[in-house]
C-alpha cells in the first residue's frame, strides 16, 4: 500500500534528537542493589547513544523483576539541563530528573527489558550514578561499556509495539512521501527552488503519542515535552543520510491510535540499504499517527525516492515497490560542503522588518546575531522557521545590516566571520519576490 503524508503548511511570515557529531556509546547497566525490591525493577539503563560538543542524547530502558511493572516514575540526577524529552512526562529541579510514563509505555512485562523514553542534555555526557523508580532505588552504580569501534549504537525508536528493532545506523522510523514544499517557503522559510538539494525531507513538529490535538508553532518552554525533532525549526538546514529499510505487508495508513503496519509484517526486499543524503527543509505536524506516534518518522519528497542508490547508481523505481517503508537516518554535517553561506531577504522585508532566510550551511543553525546600536544582539526566529530571522539594521531606519551566525552546536561560524550585506534597491518600498538574494562582504 502506498500513502502519501499530506501536509498543509501555515505560511504567512509573522514580525524547528539530537545533532550529528562524534558518536560515543556509553551503557549504564544499574542492577538492582536491594533484592527485596527486584521483583518490580531489575535494572535501569541510560545509554549514551550521540555526543557532541555542548550535549548528547541518551536513552533510558527498564528491566522488569517477576512482578513486572504498571506504571512508573523514574528518577535520577544530572549533570546537565535537559532541553527535550519524548515518550515521557517529566520535570527538572535543580539536577533532579524525574520522568513518568506517557500512558501507552506503562507497562513493562516481567523479565522484559523495555526502551521507555529519550532525551537530550545540555552538558558533557554523563551516566547517572543511580536511579529510582517508583520512589524505591533500582541499582546503585554504574558500568559504561563501549560500542566496538566502526559500530553505532541503536538510538530511540517509536512506541515498541509499533516498531521493530533498528534494521541500519541510526534511527529507525516510518517513512512517508509528499509532494512538495507550499509556497512561498517550506517549514524552514526558503523556497524551493532554493533549496541546496531537490532531495529533502520533513520532521515531526511534534511528540504526543496518542495525542492528536494542534498546538501553538513554536512551542513553548512550558509545553517542551511536546517538542518533536523539528525542535522549533532548530534542526532546519541540517543533513541527514537516510537508508532504506523493510516495507509493510499489511495496513501503513498512519490512522489515529492504530499501530503500524497492522495485519502484516515489516519485511525485507531487493531495496533495502538503498541510500541518499537529503536536507531538512519542512515540518509535519498533521494529526495523524506518523506525525504523533512516531518520534523518527521522516517524510521524504516524493520526487526523490527512485534517486536512492546502491551501488553507486539510482535505483529508478523504488517509488513503484514503495509500501509505506522503515528508513534509518543520522544527522550528518553537509556532504563535501565548500564555499559559504547564502543570504536572502523574504517578501515583504524592508528595513523596518528585516526578514532574511540564510542556507548553504556546513552544520545547521541554532541562530543569528545582528550588530545595532554598537552592540551583538540575538535576532528573533520567524515563527519557527529554522533559517529565516528577523533582523535591526545597523542604525535605526537604516537599509545596512550585519549578521554572524551559530550553528547547531551553538559555535559562531567560520570563527565569529561578520557578513555585511545592505536592503537591495528593488525592496524599497518592500521586497515583493519570495527571496532576494544578496551579496555581501564579510570580515573575520
Amino acid at each position: 500500500m502506498k500513502t502519501q503524508g499530506a501536509h498543509r503548511r501555515r505560511r504567512r511570515l509573522s514580525a524547528v534528537v539530537t545533532a550529528a557529531g562524534a558518536l560515543i556509546a556509553a551503557t549504564a547497566a544499574i542492577v538492582a542493589a536491594n533484592p527485596a525490591h527486584a521483583a518490580a525493577c531489575e535494572s535501569v539503563q541510560y545509554d549514551i547513544v550521540s555526543s557532541w560538543g555542548s550535549g548528547y542524547q541518551a536513552n533510558v530502558s527498564l528491566t522488569a523483576g517477576s512482578e513486572g511493572v504498571d506504571g512508573w516514575t523514574i528518577g535520577f540526577d544530572l549533570s546537565g539541563t535537559v532541553q527535550s524529552a519524548w515518550n515521557v512526562t517529566w520535570t527538572q529541579s535543580g539536577s533532579r530528573f524525574t520522568g513518568s510514563d506517557a500512558g501507552w509505555n506503562s507497562t513493562v512485562a516481567a523479565g522484559q527489558t523495555r526502551q521507555l523514553f529519550g532525551l537530550i542534555v545540555n552538558g558533557a555526557a554523563a551516566v547517572p550514578d543511580s536511579f529510582t523508580v517508583n520512589g524505591v532505588t533500582c541499582g546503585g552504580g554504574a558500568e559504561e561499556t563501549d560500542t566496538p569501534t566502526g559500530t553505532t549504537p541503536s538510538e530511540s525508536t517509536p512506541p515498541e509495539e509499533t516498531s521493530p528493532p533498528p534494521t541500519g545506523e541510526g534511527d529507525t522510523g516510518n517513512a512517508t512521501h509528499f509532494s512538495g514544499l507550499g509556497s512561498p517557503y517550506g517549514g524552514c522559510g526558503l523556497p524551493q527552488s532554493e533549496l541546496e538539494t531537490q532531495d529533502f525531507v520533513a520532521l515531526n513538529v511534534y511528540d504526543t503519542p496518542g495525542d492528536y490535538a494542534f498546538y501553538p508553532r513554536p512551542l513553548p518552554p512550558e509545553q517542551a515535552d511536546k517538542i518533536g525533532l523539528w525542535d522549533n525549526g532548530r534542526n532546519c538546514g541540517r543533513w541527514v543520510s537516510v537508508d532504506i529499510g523493510d516495507y509493510c505487508t499489511g495496513v501503513n495508513d498512519g490512522a489515529q491510535s492504530q499501530p503500524f503496519c497492522r495485519n502484516g509484517s515489516w519485511t525485507e526486499d531487493e531495496y533495502n540499504g538503498a541510500t541518499l543524503n537529503m536536507i531538512v527543509a519542512d515540518s509535519c505536524g498533521d494529526a495523524n499517527a506518523w506525525c504523533r506516534d512516531d518520534p523518527f518518522h521522516l517524510d521524504l519528497v516524493t520526487s526523490s525516492i527512485n534517486r536512492f542508490e546502491q551501488d553507486g547508481a539510482p535505483v529508478g523505481d523504488l517509488l513503484d515497490h514503495w509500501n509505506n517503508r522503515q528508513v534509518s537516518w543520522s544527522f550528518i554535517p553537509a556532504p563535501d560542503y565548500t564555499g559559504d553561506i547564502k543570504i536572502g531577504f523574504l517578501q515583504g522585508a524592508q528595513k523596518y522588518w528585516g526578514a532574511v532566510a540564510i542556507s548553504q550551511l556546513a552544520d545547521g543553525i541554532h541562530g543569528v546575531e545582528y550588530f545595532a546600536d554598537g552592540a551583538w544582539h540575538p535576532a528573533e526566529m520567524n515563527g519557527d522557521m529554522g533559517q529565516s530571522f528577523v533582523l535591526e539594521p545597523t542604525i535605526e531606519a537604516g537599509t545596512d545590516f550585519q549578521i554572524r551566525v551559530t550553528d547547531v552546536n551553538d559555535q559562531l561560524t567560520n570563527d565569529g566571520r561578520t557578513y555585511s550585506f545592505s536592503l537591495p534597491s528593488t525592496c524599497a518600498p518592500q521586497c515583493s519576490t519570495a527571496y532576494t538574494e544578496v551579496a555581501y562582504t564579510t570580515t573575520g
